[in-house]
């Protein structure tokens, strides 16, 4: 399997307890993503689907601002129950990595860090050999769980074949300082119709 995010860890503990021998190959020395530590946010509806329970924090109450400048309008939306779920990503213990991270670590899983993906192919017999940035690991299955723009999928000449749906995608901002709760959305119909992008404050404190 390459790549240790939320979905790598998570699934690699499901096809561990099933009984199968798993590797995750994952690029970076430690776990928590492409971008470190930084909040998103579960809507309930999706939280409610998980079939464990992800470390996470409750928010009732939104603060919205709308319009440019001083002149935008803060709407504040307060709920009878949770609307999302924050949770936090990175490497820190309370993170939603570091709590399927614990999980994989008490199945035969193994995760080897530093382990860049290079490219994969399959043979004549059906096994796939895939090329690291320090071996080679040979597979009957490849799972690939790095992410929208996956090199593995490219590698093996399968990104044209399934259309995504929609690409959501998370950077980090600097220099935002938000209150506790805080939500600023930004809406771009006229530029990318159905876009939109949030910045989120985290419940217990300033970020």
């Amino acid at each position: 399997m390459v790549g240790a995010g939320i979905s790598g860890l998570r699934c690699a503990e499901l096809v561990a307890n099933a009984g199968l021998d798993v590797l995750i190959l994952e690029k970076k020395a430690t776990i928590g993503g492409s971008f470190g530590e930084n909040l998103e946010a579960f809507p309930e509806y999706h939280y409610m689907k998980l079939d464990l329970p992800v470390p996470s924090t409750p928010v009732r109450k939104v603060q919205i601002f709308c319009g440019p400048g001083l002149a935008r309008r803060r709407l504040i939306l307060q709920f009878d129950g949770p609307v999302f779920r924050i949770v936090k990503r990175g490497s820190s213990p309370d993170s939603i990595d570091s709590y399927l991270y614990q999980r994989v670590r008490k199945t035969s899983a193994q995760v080897q860090f530093n382990e860049r993906f290079e490219n994969a192919s399959q043979g004549l017999d059906g096994k796939i050999s895939v090329r690291s940035s320090s071996g080679i690991y040979h597979c009957k299955v490849l799972i690939a769980a790095d992410g929208v723009f996956s090199s593995v999928r490219k590698s093996l000449g399968m990104s044209g074949r399934q259309k995504p749906e929609g690409v959501g995608y998370v950077a980090k901002v600097e220099g935002a300082n938000l209150e506790r709760s805080q939500t600023i959305g930004i809406f771009n119909y006229k530029r990318w119709p159905g876009s939109y992008c949030y910045l989120i404050g985290y419940p217990h404190e300033n970020y």
